[in-house]
């Protein structure tokens, strides 16, 4: 969501461009599809449940890339508060209120709207900005801890994930299917830092990005995330196929493994831009591309309502999510384009 003029990573506008075209995904037909299948262990339905869950890395990746680029900067709380806070709080109420009126064109009462905005209830796809306030609330404690990250300690950060969002969830679908009561965990016992994504996943994009060397990355450790991203994947899908053969889809379990997929992704990308340098036209491009998605992400829920649903009405589902994803990135990078040429709007966007 931050552009970065001064030695650009190119691998990071990539990841832009693949998180973006995720969101708008999540939001069609295609990654809903597999809950309305028969759960009969076909490969299709082992593909349609795998894509979803591949989906679910999207945000993720977006703020691993802001911890890849903000967490190693210094700023004073001014600076933070007037070129950051302001910003995104900026965006939140213009967005909001663009939607507000789309939807509730004769409203006079703005209470509504009011109300609304504080409880994130006028477009749910913006949930990612109020999330994205908290981890620039945290943003100078998160700096201070980033500049001391040791292999070791993230390490320990994965284990904390693994034990909260992975074990103790998968041990809670054991005891549903074999019908015991399963134990319930004091809320006063968290690791935020491991479980809460505006702390975990910044703090774990700016690590791979700036605190392992680029020497020691190879064809080693990019097989080991491929390895990573294809184990985490096919076992969120067991555990949710297995929960559709007995009883029902939910998307409970697509996001068992979604923080190691996500690190998996995000170091693969970097290790192939440094083994597989693009050329500096490439390099143009894919900023480009990367300094549109923020103006895609808010755009899209707008598109999205006019005319998701009124045209593709002969297509495969699947097909025409696709074709969705790429046509609104298109339009909606379009305006971005146009719009971030207005003087105000262009500081925003």
């Amino acid at each position: 969501m931050v552009s970065e003029t001064v030695n650009r990573k190119t691998y990071l506008d990539a990841l832009r461009v693949l998180a973006a075209f995720l969101v708008i995904f999540n939001h069609t037909e295609g990654f809903h599809l597999f809950l309305e299948q028969a759960a009969d262990g076909s490969a299709a339905s082992w593909l349609r449940v795998m894509l979803s869950v591949f989906t679910k890395i999207n945000v993720p990746v977006f703020f691993m890339i802001s911890g890849a680029l903000l967490l190693g900067r210094e700023e004073s709380y001014g600076v933070l508060l007037r070129k950051r806070v302001a910003r995104f709080l900026s965006v939140l109420v213009l967005f909001s209120l663009v939607i507000y009126l789309d939807r509730n064109p004769e409203s006079r009462d703005m209470s509504d709207l009011v109300y609304g905005l504080f409880s994130g209830e006028i477009n749910l796809s913006y949930w990612f900005l109020y999330a994205y306030l908290g981890m620039l609330l945290a943003l100078p404690f998160l700096r201070k801890i980033a500049g001391k990250l040791a292999l070791s300690d993230v390490v320990f950060l994965f284990v904390l994930r693994a034990v909260f969002c992975s074990l103790i969830p998968l041990y809670g679908y054991w005891a549903k299917t074999c019908g015991i009561a399963p134990l319930t965990l004091r809320n006063d016992l968290s690791a935020p830092f491991g479980t809460c994504d505006f702390l975990f996943y910044p703090l774990v994009g700016y690590y791979l990005a700036n605190g392992l060397p680029g020497g020691k990355l190879g064809r080693r450790e990019a097989a080991g995330c491929l390895a990573v991203l294809l184990g985490g994947i096919l076992a969120s899908a067991a555990v949710t196929c297995h929960e559709g053969a007995n009883g029902g889809f939910t998307q409970d379990y697509l996001g068992l493994f979604t923080y190691s997929s996500a690190a998996a992704v995000f170091l693969l990308a970097r290790i192939l831009s440094e083994r597989f340098p693009g050329g500096r036209k490439t390099g143009i491009l894919l900023a480009k591309l990367g300094e549109l998605t923020f103006g895609v992400y808010l755009l899209e829920p707008l598109l999205n309502t006019h005319l998701y649903y009124a045209v593709g009405g002969g297509l495969n589902r699947m097909l025409y999510s696709f074709l969705w994803c790429f046509f609104a990135m298109a339009v909606c990078g379009g305006i971005t384009f146009v719009l971030k040429k207005i003087p105000l709007l262009g500081k925003l966007l």
